[in-house]
């Protein structure tokens, strides 16, 4: 559905409801449930021309939406109402189960890879392909951004050639860095240094409050782990 045409339906759900409408409840009331982003989008369209205007809040603080004394309706926009009727019946899920789609995110995106030994490198359609609790294109967006800036995936490019892969785990015990001798640990009066690589830092992760921190280059690679003895003695 294209914006023009969901654009007609906004103003035909509005005048259906005879009333201020959330953008959720719009999205109820068009055939084909359009993505709640996707029907807010569309309303600022209208907003800009004038067709619409913003009045007050709803249900969960959301802002609701009438049409403006200005609108006039087109028998194309009457002849749509049995529809949105039809489509008010309907129980439809507008947003997903956000920790069963990040789940599926990572599961798909997981070693071993196929073809074996590659990484599986996937677009944002290819992923929302394989999630069955996707609901919202764009939630699995927002999902992808927030396992990038946690550290947990690693993306390159932008628009539709824009890849994702997950980023190596290096997490390792104490135990473990101490039997590896080639990772060097550097020790002061108050920290503990084990360091894997030498590279540009582009993000850290600390845990157990501040007490370990973890760099990471832009690819996920552990660049170094530095534990503060003084969080783990309780200072």
């Amino acid at each position: 559905m294209v914006g023009k045409e969901i654009r007609r339906w906004i103003c035909a759900a509005l005048l259906y409801e005879g009333g201020p409408a959330t953008v959720v409840r719009l999205a109820q009331l068009i055939p084909g449930h359009p993505e709640p982003h996707h029907v807010s989008q569309q309303i600022y369209e209208l907003k800009k021309v004038g067709l619409v205007e913003k009045i007050g809040v709803g249900a969960g603080g959301k802002p609701t939406w009438r049409l403006q004394d200005r609108f006039v309706s087109t028998n194309e926009i009457t002849e749509m109402i049995p529809q949105i009727e039809r489509a008010a019946r309907e129980k439809v899920a507008l947003y997903s189960d956000r920790d069963a789609v990040r789940t599926e995110i990572l599961e798909c995106l997981r070693e071993p890879a196929p073809p074996a030994g590659q990484k599986p490198v996937l677009s944002k359609q290819e992923i929302l392909s394989r999630c069955r609790s996707a609901v919202s294109e764009h939630e699995v967006s927002q999902i992808l951004a927030e396992l990038v800036a946690d550290g947990r995936l690693i993306a390159e490019g932008s628009g539709a050639k824009r890849r994702y892969w997950a980023a190596k785990n290096m997490q390792l015990s104490l135990c473990s860095l101490i039997q590896i001798p080639e990772v060097p640990i550097f020790q002061d009066e108050k920290t503990i240094r084990a360091r894997f690589a030498e590279g540009k830092a582009a993000r850290r992760r600390s845990a157990i409050g501040g007490a370990v921190t973890a760099t990471f280059d832009r690819r996920g690679n552990c660049l170094e782990l530095v534990i503060n003895k003084e969080f783990l003695n309780g200072r």
